[in-house]
């Protein structure tokens, strides 16, 4: 079969490329034939380069739209090479004679607001097409003419996927419709194998955050602020801070400013996960927006307990008391509360960790990249 993958996620890598791009190699490993439509990046993330020697054929966009007097320019460039070279993705679409096409959002209304002309695509296709959400506002858009261009979309759509059920609700009440052919699916996760690992002892707690720096999505603001409390200044904790973003100046001033220097410490990007929870004791996930959170998965399957808001994924697989705290969003004073909680419960953890552990083993489908692919390949 051949399957076109396009992704118009603006970040090179980050959670949201996980499962599409496993699906993609998986494909590929199996025979299918496979073309990948991304912007044009300077740098391929290495997964994304795996599926270049894999064979898969790719077919880069431009990140960003020109300006007016540009577009005119190359309007009339193309114009006078017409039928030299294929210049829009649908041109290679229908030229690469896809079976199916598989769209990677980063936002649900990505389809019908960033791209006009993946609008004006969807609705003219054939080609059987699958939609896959990462990141829903919580605040509902009420425009209208957005709405229906989404509706539509998504009603042509042979499956549309998402990564919580919070997601699943929220489009619903947006659109106002059943969205009858919605599908939760799971994350791959980057653990060997799920067990409880060893770690240091409680004598100094070390807390983890882990993700992209940027604080308007993952809210590591909110954490720093909770523990400025006057509480935590005679407690013995470390925060590391894992991830890379363009946050990162900002995040450092609020440490200075409340006074964490010698609290907080950077450790930019770390690929192994079990090499994490060895040293860290629990999960912090102060995120205001949220879908399905690897890293907390990722922490589950190494039988460590969370504090999480309760945005998208999180109250799916953390529950207050069980093997974590969970607290609602959008507020630095729950978020207090709810790590002020966890403390003082620092005999529990390792019962939580346990649960943890159980839990994601009983709930989660550890290889989400088959599952895409079968739903992909056997729709009619």
């Amino acid at each position: 079969m051949r399957l076109a993958f396009l992704t118009i996620n603006s970040d090179a890598w980050g959670g949201s490329e996980v499962l599409w791009v496993k699906t993609a190699r998986l494909a590929l490993q199996q025979g299918h034939s496979v073309l990948v439509s991304m912007f044009d990046f300077e740098e391929l993330p290495e997964p994304i380069q795996e599926l270049k020697h894999l064979g898969a054929e790719f077919y880069f966009r431009r990140r960003y739209y020109p300006a007016l007097p540009e577009r005119l320019k190359k309007k009339v460039k193309n114009r006078l090479s017409a039928g030299k070279q294929l210049k829009t993705y649908h041109d290679y679409l229908i030229d690469y004679k896809a079976d199916r096409i598989f769209f990677n959002l980063g936002g649900g209304d990505e389809i019908a607001r960033d791209e006009q002309d993946m609008l004006v695509f969807v609705k003219q296709t054939n080609i059987p097409y699958f939609i896959f959400c990462h990141s829903l506002s919580i605040v509902p858009d009420t425009n209208e003419r957005l709405n229906e261009n989404l509706k539509i979309s998504y009603r042509k759509a042979e499956r549309v996927f998402f990564t919580s059920n919070m997601q699943v609700q929220m489009l619903r009440h947006q659109l106002a419709d059943e969205l009858a052919n919605a599908q939760v699916v799971s994350h791959p996760v980057n653990i060997a194998e799920p067990q409880v690992l060893k770690s240091t002892q409680y004598a100094i707690v070390n807390f983890a955050i882990i993700g992209v720096l940027t604080i308007r999505h993952k809210g590591q603001d909110v954490a720093l602020k909770a523990l400025s409390g006057k509480e935590w200044k005679d407690r013995s904790f470390v925060l590391n801070i894992y991830g890379k973003g363009q946050d990162e100046g900002y995040l450092k001033k609020l440490i200075a400013y409340y006074g964490l220097e010698d609290k907080v410490r950077f450790r930019g990007y770390e690929k192994s996960m079990e090499r994490i929870w060895e040293e860290n004791h629990m999960l912090l996930i102060p995120s205001r927006q949220d879908s399905g959170p690897i890293t907390l998965f990722e922490a589950m399957c190494c039988g460590r307990p969370a504090v999480g808001t309760r945005m998208g994924a999180i109250p799916d697989y953390l529950e207050t008391g069980v093997n974590g705290v969970l607290c609602e969003p959008f507020s630095y004073q729950s978020f207090a509360d709810a790590l002020e909680s966890a403390w003082q419960q620092k005999d529990k953890w390792e019962e939580w960790g346990q649960a943890s552990l159980r839990m994601i083993q009983e709930r989660y489908d550890f290889h989400p990249e088959q599952t895409m692919l079968n739903y992909i390949i056997s729709e009619n």
